[in-house]
């Protein structure tokens, strides 16, 4: 597996299902991690299959940072 694949697979498995639940929603932070969602996930799609290390550490770093702010808002909204 491609560390693209592996990536986007991981996103998608965490955080993909409340992306979907929350697409319509307009007016809260749930917004912001659908477009957090989509932009880490066209970032990821934009990269080749096995980009350099350079760019894969600082790709992990952000993409950690990211992580975060989407498992803080999932876990405001969790039962809502």
């Amino acid at each position: 597996m491609t560390y693209k694949m592996m990536h986007i697979q991981y996103l998608k498995m965490h955080y993909g299902k409340k992306a979907e639940e929350w697409k319509d929603v307009t007016t809260d932070d749930r917004l912001v991690y659908c477009n957090m969602y989509h932009m880490m996930i066209e970032a990821l799609e934009s990269l080749p299959d096995d980009p350099n290390n350079y760019i894969c550490v600082a790709l992990n770093k952000k993409m950690e940072k990211d992580c975060s702010t989407l498992t803080s808002i999932m876990n405001v909204f969790q039962d809502r």
